[in-house]
């Protein structure tokens, strides 16, 4: 039963890394697609892309600790 356990964290992450890079890849897809066009809402996707960052970080800290506040 361990094993199978461990299996499915290791199928979890890996998961969760193709969908990282997937987000990536969208995101410089769409950068391309704004300089094409030639608008740029730079605050705003900046903002956003924080906003993505501190998330992804608060879902790791959950991921290790289980929820909780500090």
């Amino acid at each position: 039963m361990v094993r199978r356990r461990s299996a499915m964290r290791r199928k979890k992450r890996r998961r969760g890394r193709r969908r990282r890079r997937r987000a990536v890849k969208e995101k410089e897809e769409e950068k391309k697609r704004i300089a094409e066009k030639g608008e740029w809402i730079g605050w705003e996707a900046e903002e956003e892309e924080q906003w993505n960052l501190e998330m992804r970080k608060n879902k790791q800290i959950e991921m290790k600790y289980g929820k909780c506040s500090f």
